[in-house]
């Protein structure tokens, strides 16, 4: 079906697509060899921000798939970054809490969990950590004591950049 609709989608003027989906940017490769619309992925855009503020190891909280198939281990790999994952029970305590908010459960006690997490991950020498969910922002607290990587936000600013940069003479 999403191959179906990229296609679809060259009748229109459109400079780029986009996956809002940290998971399912396990398809991306698969729908870009079938459209000639680029897509600007949302994994790869935190990489180069990563990157670029010169983290070196960076922990990474996101759903079980999304750390199985080593979306974002990969594309930090390439920018010489170094990943720090979740231990199993954490990964699965991810997972509830990523269905909680896709349930609309927002509970104080999920959020303290995820400060937990990412307290582990700092423990294990993470430097910042990335909210590679897309319901992980709407959850984790604004403030906290690594950088934080919002793959949302990344994703929006490179699509502002996108469309600034085609759209200026």
């Amino acid at each position: 079906m999403l191959k179906r609709r990229a296609i679809q989608l060259h009748s229109f003027d459109i400079l780029c697509l986009v996956i809002a989906c940290n998971t399912a940017h396990i398809l991306i490769e698969e729908l870009q060899s079938v459209s000639k619309i680029p897509f600007i992925s949302m994994i790869n855009e935190v990489a180069k921000q990563v990157n670029r503020d010169r983290i070196n190891k960076v922990g990474l909280m996101a759903t079980p798939s999304t750390i199985k198939y080593a979306l974002y281990q990969k594309a930090l790999k390439i920018k010489g970054v170094n990943t720090i994952i979740p231990k199993r029970k954490e990964q699965a305590l991810l997972e509830k809490i990523i269905r909680n908010v896709l349930r609309g459960k927002i509970a104080e006690q999920d959020r303290q969990k995820l400060v937990s997490v990412s307290d582990s991950l700092k423990q294990r020498g993470a430097q910042a950590i990335i909210l590679g969910c897309t319901e992980l922002p709407l959850i984790f607290p604004e403030k906290y004591v690594l950088p934080v990587y919002n793959s949302v936000e990344i994703l929006a600013m490179a699509l502002l950049q996108k469309y600034y940069k085609q759209n200026t003479i």
